[in-house]
């Protein structure tokens, strides 16, 4: 892609970086091409900050035509600055509008995700390790395979955590196109566990010697993702479904209960911040 293609397919960004620049800019969106996927951001600083808290968004605006690069300010309920990226592989296709922080198999972009948020970090003086990775939904997915490979620090709100399980929802079937043509997700779940399924990750994780915490949160009214993701995941790492901790403290489980569903009130998202970073970083 020629940095004039660049500029052309994605008009909404103020700033287009073609690799990682030193300093990013604030309160404007730009868009940065990492190992050929777009990273849409947008990057909001705090006073006095205590560190930084990425959110995720797996969704396309409601417009459909551009990054969904609203809740600007998540960060600021636990003290921080905030990063909000959307997911990237919105863009392999112009009908997704609904994403999962999936991409392709040879292409995953929570490799790119962490490279921009090392990068952020690093250019705020803060130590990447100590980074809040977020999200609801299909974010919230992307927050628990980066924490996974990292060993930091997550929070999510009604995630996705099985991608099998995902596959009746709009726009699953272009996903998992575009991430293996012509493979069903039964055939993934068996070749990619640990991209497909969220508690394979974090056993592989702690497998490997990393020790992400992970503070999870799910509305009980959401009945679709309590029962197909939630019960599962805390099944699959022994986590409490009722709320409580798991065997070795690294995951907390906390079931909510309020009108709406899959969403939340900003009131909701801003306690979801605040207890669930008081704990990850402890």
């Amino acid at each position: 892609m020629s940095n004039n293609e660049f500029v052309r397919d994605h008009p909404w960004a103020s700033l287009h970086f073609t690799e990682i620049p030193e300093e990013f800019p604030v309160k404007r969106p730009f868009a940065t091409l990492i190992q050929g996927l777009v990273y849409a951001s947008h990057l909001t600083p705090e006073p006095n900050a205590k560190g930084l808290l990425v959110w995720l968004y797996g969704a396309a605006d409601s417009s459909g035509n551009r990054p969904n690069l609203k809740s600007r300010k998540v960060g600021a309920a636990a003290g921080r600055h905030t990063l909000v990226v959307s997911d990237p592989s919105l863009f392999l296709d112009p009908e997704l509008h609904t994403g999962i922080f999936l991409g392709a198999e040879h292409n995953d972009p929570i490799d790119g995700l962490i490279t921009l948020i090392n990068a952020v970090a690093i250019s705020l003086g803060l130590r990447p390790e100590d980074t809040i990775v977020a999200g609801n939904s299909g974010g919230g997915f992307g927050a628990v395979m980066t924490v996974c490979r990292t060993g930091w620090r997550g929070i999510a709100l009604n995630p996705q955590l099985d991608l099998p399980s995902f596959r009746l929802a709009k726009g699953a079937p272009i996903l998992l196109e575009r991430y293996r043509p012509g493979a069903t997700p039964d055939q993934l779940a068996l070749d990619s566990p640990h991209r497909m399924n969220a508690a394979r990750a974090w056993s592989l994780a702690t497998a490997k010697g990393r020790q992400p915490r992970l503070a999870l949160f799910q509305n009980v009214v959401d009945r679709y993702h309590y029962k197909r993701h939630y019960l599962p995941f805390c099944e699959m790492v022994g986590a409490e479904p009722g709320g409580g901790l798991s065997p070795d403290g690294r995951i907390m489980t906390t079931t909510l209960d309020y009108p709406g569903g899959h969403g939340g009130p900003v009131e909701i998202l801003e306690e979801v911040i605040r207890t669930g970073a008081a704990f990850v970083t402890t």
